[in-house]
C-alpha cells in the first residue's frame, strides 16, 4: 500500500474483491462490495470507486468493466501479501 497510496477504504474494496472473487465492478457487485464493506452509501462506495480507477487500480477492460489492474494481480500473484487492519 505505500506505493500504491490508498486510503484503509480503498484497500478494503479491494481486499473483499480478492476475497470474494469479484473479478469485474457491475450493477451487482457494487452492491455485494457496499454489503461487505459495511457502506450504506451508495454514493461514497462509488466515490472510492472512482479514486481507484483515478489511480489505475482499477482499470477498464475490453468489454467496458472495471477490473483490478493486471500488473496489481500479478504482484499478488508472485508474492504472499498480510493484511491486517486495526479494527477500534
Amino acid at each position: 500500500n505505500c506505493f500504491l497510496k490508498m486510503s484503509n477504504f480503498e484497500l478494503e474494496i479491494i481486499v473483499k474483491m480478492l476475497d470474494n472473487d469479484i473479478k469485474s465492478i457491475t450493477k451487482e457487485t457494487r452492491k455485494q462490495i457496499r454489503d461487505l464493506v459495511g457502506d450504506k452509501s451508495i454514493q461514497n462506495t462509488n466515490n472510492y470507486i472512482k479514486k481507484l480507477k483515478d489511480k489505475n487500480i482499477l482499470m477498464l477492460n475490453e468489454y467496458n468493466q472495471l477490473t483490478i489492474n493486471n500488473q496489481i494481480l500479478k504482484v499478488i500473484e508472485d508474492k504472499e501479501l498480510i493484511f491486517r487492519f486495526n479494527v477500534n
